[in-house]
């Protein structure tokens, strides 16, 4: 017995291990290989020598072997479970996962009449060929598991299939000759210990994965850090460009403007005000290019306004003015999941330019903007009841241009449709994973 005993002592180490494992880091396949783990334990006092068994002045003779096997198809199922769900089978592995799943709730239900049948009317009966033919087939659906963990040619399934492998066999080595004996009094020591040592051995295997799945996440978590890094240096630079060029522009004509207002101004002329228009103008441009930035970058405040809402604060006095009639359509959750910061900020000028496009070149009085997503997709329609553009300026002008560099960055397409006399409609759609932040 003393094998038996440090066996069993081992294994009541692996069962602290991981239950610790499961309270730090709630994770339910850790919980299934405790319980499986316990469950093992369980079949080894229940099947071995009455005398020295803890059940044996419960358990009749007769039963023990019925009861323990009904116990270790319960426990088959259960490391199953384990090795689906620590695979991450039902996300990577769906063939894996489905058949293993079967094999999961034949194991439970063999298991659970097993023991109904044994605890309801004391005998096994039919039951008996019934367990042997259920531990027959499952030979198949093992030698399935390992084939496939080594098929997927991966470090960390490698390791899962040598120990599923190790523990196969010694299980297979304790429990055939405890199935072919039909004397209940015998004392199983030798292929008890066999069984516990095969335990043991795929624990060690266990905690090999563990590590290695640790160290692998943690590279995970590096590299999407720095792919974050990298993103956002990307944001950043295409924010300071676009910065550098607009503002560059605009301020630059406001100096000169400055320069022209002060000497018209010392030389008496009448075209001051007129500079000074013109330098008002450029810093309302300014300062609206300069929001547009600073609301595409704090996107994580709850209070902060969302597109329609800018784009409408920004165009209210221009349609007051011209007498123009805007409606908006646009879907709130779609708008949601506008998160990320150049998305932000394409799609507002986007829109932006569109509207303003419409003012100055259809002559209309009617513009609708609308913004859903359709599938995997984001769409994005502005669409006015006037004259209709200029064929030429659509092609060669400086705002249809800005409008379809702008998408091409968000990895969209454009397609701008001219019906003279019946408005322009300005059609973009987005891959919905480019609008989202990474």
């Amino acid at each position: 017995m003393g094998e038996i005993n440090f066996l069993l002592g081992m294994i009541g180490m692996q069962a602290a291990y991981l239950f610790f494992y499961f309270v730090l880091f709630r994770k339910q396949e850790f919980l299934y290989f405790l319980i499986f783990t316990i469950g093992v334990t369980l079949f080894v006092f229940v099947v071995k020598d009455p005398l020295i068994n803890p059940f044996g002045q419960l358990i009749a003779n007769k039963n023990r072997q019925p009861i323990g096997f009904g116990i270790l198809f319960l426990c088959l199922g259960l490391y199953y479970r384990f090795t689906r769900f620590f695979i991450e089978a039902p996300v990577l592995h769906h063939f894996y996962n489905i058949v293993i799943k079967v094999a999961e709730f034949v194991a439970y239900a063999a298991g659970i009449a097993l023991l109904l049948k044994v605890f309801l009317t004391g005998e096994i009966g039919f039951m008996k060929t019934v367990a042997k033919l259920i531990f027959s087939l499952n030979l198949p659906v093992q030698l399935f598991l390992l084939v496939y963990l080594f098929r997927t040619r991966e470090l960390f399934n490698y390791m899962l299939f040598f120990g599923s492998l190790f523990m196969s066999a010694f299980f297979k080595m304790g429990l055939i000759p405890i199935i072919l004996n039909t004397n209940n009094n015998v004392d199983f020591r030798k292929e008890l210990s066999i069984i516990l040592f095969g335990m043991v051995v795929n624990f060690l295997f266990f905690n090999f994965m563990l590590i290695y799945k640790f160290r692998r996440s943690e590279k995970q978590k590096l590299q999407l850090d720095l792919q974050k890094a990298e993103a956002l240096q990307i944001q950043r630079s295409e924010i300071s460009n676009d910065l550098h060029d607009d503002l560059g522009s605009v301020l630059s004509s406001i100096q000169v403007y400055a320069d022209m207002a002060s000497k018209d101004f010392v030389t008496g002329g009448n075209k001051t005000e007129r500079y000074l228009q013109k330098i008002s103008s450029g810093i309302k441009m300014a300062m609206d290019n300069i929001g547009d930035v600073i609301w595409a970058v704090r996107n994580d405040l709850a209070n902060e306004k969302s597109i329609s809402s800018r784009t409408k604060d920004f165009f209210i006095d221009v349609f007051d003015a011209r007498g123009i009639e805007c409606t908006y359509e646009i879907d709130s959750e779609t708008e949601d999941s506008i998160t990320g910061i150049l998305s932000r900020k394409y799609l507002l000028l986007i829109i932006k330019e569109a509207i303003n496009n419409a003012i100055k070149h259809s002559g209309a009085n009617c513009i609708k903007v609308k913004l859903n997503t359709i599938g995997e997709s984001l769409h994005l329609a502005v669409e006015d009841n006037g004259k209709g553009v200029d064929e030429k300026i659509i092609s060669s002008g400086n705002a249809f241009s800005s409008l379809r560099n702008r998408t091409s960055k968000l990895g969209g397409s454009i397609t701008i449709q001219n019906a003279n006399g019946q408005g322009t409609l300005v059609e973009c759609v987005f891959p919905i994973t480019t609008i989202r932040e990474k």
